[in-house]
């Protein structure tokens, strides 16, 4: 389909059967007009995840792609951050990163969940891609709340849940922990905070399950038993196969998704032993609502 805005035109067409859009055409490094902008954030926020193929991009232009979606969050683990470039976080699998690094994003979960205004939306950048391996896998969790039975949204519609940096289920059922805080000037940043367990998009006003799996922890007022059992239950509802889509990347790939619907995993990757197996990602989070909306 087309989206004509303006004189522009935003070219997409469907990545995956159920959400997920490719948009063509768009050269991210030059200073795209208003509208192009306008035309790109509402269809993030209508297909959840955007892909922007073949880009080339400095760090500097990167951020300012990341600054039109909003506010970029530095990473609090700031000891894998671009160097001089704080708003980028690295992923990588080389072989110098242990495994709780390198796999430390490999579980379901919601980017920044863990703070008290959370990421709107998340980018990732592809440098070096491996031959095999290195998917996201992306879960719809706008359909997963809206199959819920309607008894069950109204019992869960007031419930306010406690997230804490960190995997919930790590090291159970073969999940990896998260990669490590490892400082407490680290740990001080990141206390307990409360989120909506529905929770409305903070563009659309959409009710949605947000972060039922990775950082969330508890239920307040619930006894905790009560409380991960229900959290549980919810993370298996919404990561079924009907709600979860995977994309394999290609250098210079950009991919962009909402991350209050989404909750998204790595795949575990082992260390690059050469060329053809390198992983090397650039991320930026950003919270807020994208400038031009507010």
């Amino acid at each position: 389909m087309t989206i004509r805005e303006s004189s522009n035109d935003l070219r997409l067409r469907p990545l995956w059967d159920r959400f997920g859009a490719a948009i063509e055409g768009v050269d991210l490094s030059r200073k795209l007009p208003r509208q192009t902008w306008i035309a790109i954030l509402a269809a993030l926020h209508r297909h959840l995840v955007i892909l922007f193929r073949g880009q080339n991009l400095t760090p500097e232009e990167f951020i300012r792609v990341g600054r039109a979606f909003g506010e970029p969050i530095p990473h609090v683990l700031d000891h894998l951050r671009l160097k001089d470039h704080p708003e980028i976080f690295t992923l990588s699998n080389e072989a110098a990163r242990p495994e709780e690094i390198r796999n430390g994003a490999a579980y379901w979960h919601t980017d920044q969940s863990y703070e008290a205004e959370p990421a709107s939306a998340t980018m990732l950048y592809a440098i070096r891609v491996p031959g095999k391996g290195g998917e996201t896998l992306f879960a719809d969790m706008n359909s997963a709340y809206d199959e819920l039975p309607e008894p069950e949204r109204r019992g869960i519609a007031q419930l306010k849940v406690l997230h804490l940096y960190g995997n919930r289920d790590g090291g159970m059922y073969g999940e990896p922990i998260a990669a490590p805080l490892i400082s407490e000037e680290q740990v001080s940043k990141v206390p307990t905070v409360t989120h909506p367990l529905v929770r409305p998009h903070p563009v659309t006003g959409r009710p949605t399950l947000y972060a039922v799996a990775g950082t969330s922890r508890g239920i307040e007022d619930w006894p905790e038993e009560r409380a991960r059992e229900l959290l549980a239950n919810l993370k298996k509802h919404a990561t079924q196969a009907r709600y979860v889509r995977a994309h394999k990347y290609e250098v210079g790939d950009l991919i962009v998704w909402d991350t209050a619907a989404t909750l998204h995993a790595g795949t575990p990757m082992p260390a690059a032993q050469g060329e053809d197996d390198q992983r090397h990602m650039y991320r930026i989070s950003v919270r807020g609502r994208p400038p031009l909306l507010s």
